[in-house]
């Protein structure tokens, strides 16, 4: 058989082979066959989820989804670089929340997907090991405000688009070593939203998803761990793409058949899974398994900064009190070891720092993790915390995701906590008061405590909404 050439190899070594590419070949065909079959399974049943198909507690979820995201947003586009981002983007008919402006809806769905992650508190899926939400509600914000649809609608879009972006993802999960998830599988989700909330058929999403793959962005973990704030931009990306791919779609573009999932085999670190498009598809709704979060870093130190918090409960820790913390932990939180953040992404992204600003503040919010948070006193507990990875635990994730702290005292006293499943997970969830009084905290300071409250009651009722105007009055 004759070998792939040129960029062609990569798609031909993920399953799908292109003709045209050596000699001796035609154009146009894609195989195999499971790719397409795949995808247009999933694009039929996204495309035709009505309202009667959607559980009340999907219906439940999704409500929840979109009311912690807009907190995130709103607390997101607080900071001075979205505010001064959001002045220099058009002008258009969907809010950037919470900075006064309204802008073109792809715009939009850029800088409040980018401002949605600025805190790290954007709710997530474990078994994806990243963040639909973020990926898919900014884009359904942006459309049905300027299409002037309903809370069903948006709804109906963000379970859609969640479904797909999940589904996408698990199909290319483990992801190859040092890349990002934001940014990638996420766009097939927000393509699917959009697509749902311009009116496309079957065919029409399929097209939008396909394209969507070629959207997706060649994003780096190392952009958090370094601190480089363009990764704040890579979910905001993944809605605007999003809205394109599906505008396209609506004119007439079409992509390359089997993209979903075989065009995105660079991001995997072994071959692409076209089954898990169509698994347990109608009877498991990928949104039931999302998770949401209170500290404002990266998932992967929630089970450190929850072993603290239950330390904390029944005994005061005192930063000069302690010689040595020591947290065990699984292969992936192991990897956040850098001890001394230049900003405050960065220490979101240290597991070092996370401990010692937990101790020294008394909370993991994100006041915790601002730049002028980021102090010598802080930084000096911080050398003294270890991080060791334990096999046992790295063998339980992402079914489970251990972690145990052990705090050495100056006299000896050894302190230990630990938690198999950080809070806000579907084990170990929050119940609505601590989801509203998450979004009244990022919000309040914002938009104040009685727009925080209004916004938070409409947005409680959304099945019911006709529109989604009221919404700016308070939060934009």
């Amino acid at each position: 058989m004759t070998a792939a050439c040129g960029p062609q190899a990569q798609l031909v070594r993920a399953g799908v082979a292109r003709r045209g590419c050596c000699k001796n070949k035609g154009v146009g065909e894609v195989q195999p066959d499971r790719n397409r079959q795949a995808e247009q399974q999933l694009a039929a049943f996204v495309a035709g989820l009505t309202w009667e198909d959607l559980p009340d507690d999907v219906i439940e979820r999704a409500v929840w989804v979109v009311i912690d995201a807009v907190g995130a947003i709103v607390g997101g586009n607080g900071t001075p670089h979205m505010r001064r981002l959001a002045e220099a983007l058009p002008a258009g008919t969907a809010w950037a929340y919470g900075t006064g402006r309204r802008l073109e809806p792809g715009y939009a769905a850029f800088l409040n997907g980018s401002a949605g992650t600025e805190l790290e508190l954007d709710e997530g899926h474990r078994h994806t090991g990243g963040h639909p939400g973020m990926h898919v509600v900014p884009a359904c914000l942006a459309l049905a405000e300027d299409r002037h649809l309903s809370g069903r609608d948006l709804i109906l879009a963000l379970v859609a688009g969640y479904e797909a972006a999940s589904r996408t993802a698990r199909s290319v999960r483990p992801l190859a070593q040092g890349r990002h998830p934001h940014g990638t599988w996420g766009v097939v989700g927000a393509a699917v939203a959009a697509a749902r909330l311009l009116g496309l058929d079957a065919a029409g999403t399929l097209q939008a998803m396909r394209m969507a793959v070629e959207f997706v962005l060649n994003t780096h973990y190392a952009a958090a761990i370094e601190g480089a704030t363009v990764r704040q931009a890579y979910t905001g990306w993944a809605g605007m793409a999003g809205i394109m791919a599906a505008r396209m779609a609506a004119t007439g573009f079409t992509g390359l058949e089997g993209a979903v999932p075989a065009g995105l085999a660079s991001l995997a670190a072994g071959e692409p899974n076209p089954a898990a498009l169509t698994r347990d598809l109608g009877s498991d709704f990928e949104i039931r398994h999302s998770y949401f979060k209170v500290h404002s870093a990266c998932r992967h130190l929630h089970g450190a900064l929850d072993s603290l918090d239950e330390l904390a409960a029944t005994t005061p820790l005192l930063p000069e009190q302690i010689e040595q913390v020591q947290v065990l932990t699984y292969r992936e939180a192991a990897k956040f070891t850098g001890a001394r953040p230049r900003n405050a992404l960065q220490a979101r992204f240290s597991l070092p720092y996370a401990v010692a600003a937990r101790i020294v503040y008394g909370h993991a919010g994100p006041a915790a993790f601002a730049d002028e948070a980021i102090t010598p006193a802080v930084l000096a507990l911080a050398e003294r915390v270890q991080v060791v990875e334990v096999p046992e635990f790295t063998a339980r994730e992402p079914a489970e995701r251990p972690t145990r702290v052990e705090i050495r005292l100056k006299d000896g006293t050894v302190l230990s906590a630990g938690v198999d499943v950080p809070r806000g997970d579907p084990e170990r969830a929050f119940g609505p008061d601590e989801l509203a009084g998450k979004f009244l905290s990022l919000v309040a300071p914002q938009r104040g405590e009685a727009n925080a409250r209004e916004a938070l009651a409409w947005l409680q009722n959304l099945p019911a909404a006709p529109a989604l105007e009221p919404l700016g009055q308070w939060l934009g």
